[in-house]
């Protein structure tokens, strides 16, 4: 779903203040929009940002994971976020791509060298900074690699799995040590 609580407007605002990046750049939005939100981003689509900004609106994942392999960046501006917005991140982060974060919440939690994180003071110059920097060719190092390998150690089925076993275990005995 696209809504304001992903900061898109953030970024379409730095397009729209920096005709140099928006020339240079290709920002994709896949998710189902409406209302005056996603109206608003749509006019800029067709308008100001036409070769720039493409509202693709619901796509299945097959679509969506096609996008994700041939990104340069991924951006995932949600805030508020807790880990329950985690799996859209780890999806970003097992492609390998360097993802745009807000240093809050979840996001906040992942591991320095895995992602590209920003504040939520100054976002616009923080978003506009990153931006300049993919363009430039300067790119974000091995943060696209860093992250998937810690998406491909920390996040399969049976990590959850075998965690979710450990809680249980740990309830069971704390409930039988609190008998005593």
């Amino acid at each position: 779903m696209v809504q304001s609580t992903k900061h898109i407007d953030k970024v379409v605002g730095v397009l729209l203040d920096n005709k140099e990046l928006s020339d240079k750049l290709c920002y994709i939005v896949i998710g189902s929009y409406a209302g005056e939100y996603g109206e608003r981003l749509e006019d800029h689509s067709k308008k100001r940002l036409k070769n720039c900004l493409y509202m693709m609106g619901y796509q299945p994942y097959e679509s969506m994971f096609a996008a994700l392999r041939e990104a340069d960046l991924c951006i995932n501006l949600r805030h508020p976020n807790s880990e329950i917005c985690s799996l859209s991140l780890l999806e970003q982060m097992a492609f390998g791509k360097p993802v745009l974060v807000l240093n809050s919440g979840f996001f906040g939690e992942v591991p320095e060298n895995c992602v590209v994180r920003i504040s939520l003071e100054n976002e616009k110059e923080n978003i506009a900074r990153e931006l300049e920097k993919l363009v430039e060719g300067g790119g974000f190092g091995k943060t696209g690699e860093n992250a998937e390998r810690f998406a491909d150690a920390n996040c399969t089925l049976q990590q959850y799995s075998d965690k979710f076993i450990m809680l249980i275990e740990s309830l069971n005995k704390e409930k039988i040590i609190r008998r005593y």
